[in-house]
């Protein structure tokens, strides 16, 4: 029996929040490993499992590994824009904005592409939850 869509938006919630923390640590560049993320990515997450995650990953079900990872880093790079655009609406900033002297390539402040082949990998991995 498939869990409910609340069960199943908690886990998206609680896996992206410690993807996101592990993420942070091993790249902070301290050997403590300090991770961190914002509440406001629940929401995110969640949502964005649900709507959006879970259609593409019944639409990608007979593609490569390769083209599902493209478009599913693609898919949170995306996302990262869209809901960082709506929460700068919403509040006047976006809470994870990017600083474009420490990063190269930039959507707006709110996505960073370079980091599409990391979740897309995650996406791809997550296929098997």
């Amino acid at each position: 029996m498939r869990p409910s869509a609340t069960r199943r938006a908690f886990r998206y919630a609680t896996t992206g929040l410690s993807a996101e923390v592990a993420f942070t640590a091993i790249c902070g560049g301290q050997w403590h490993l300090p991770g961190h993320t914002q509440l406001w990515l629940v929401p995110v997450y969640a949502l964005g499992g649900l709507l959006g995650y879970e259609p593409l990953k019944r639409a990608l079900a007979n593609q490569s590994r390769w083209a599902r990872c493209l478009a599913y880093g693609g898919f949170v790079v995306f996302s990262e824009w869209a809901s960082g655009e709506l929460l700068k609406c919403l509040l006047g900033a976006c809470p994870w904005a990017y600083d474009s002297e420490q990063h190269v390539v930039l959507i707006g402040d709110t996505a960073n592409p370079a980091y599409l082949p990391f979740w897309g990998a995650m996406l791809l991995a997550a296929e098997q939850l």
